[in-house]
């Protein structure tokens, strides 16, 4: 998806959703960064956004390094 398509379908899901609605959603590192995703997820309605790493979930809960490539993946939380 294009930059406008993903924020068309953020403020769907933030508007579609309703009050203290939750979204899961994963992004590329290398494509947007952690404050243009917070930027854009507020402009399309939600009010908080939370960020990890998948690396550091792999540590977490598989117990050892992870991928290299694990470092090009976010998962986001936000609410409205």
């Amino acid at each position: 998806l294009d930059d406008p398509a993903v924020d068309r379908t953020l403020h769907f899901m933030a508007q579609a959703g309703g009050a203290n609605t939750w979204l899961v959603f994963n992004y590329e590192t290398f494509r947007v960064d952690t404050a243009s995703i917070t930027e854009r997820v507020a402009a399309a309605g939600f009010s908080s956004l939370s960020t990890v790493g998948c690396a550091e979930l792999h540590r977490q809960f598989l117990g050892e390094e992870p991928p290299e490539t694990s470092e090009l993946f976010r998962l986001a939380l936000g609410r409205t």
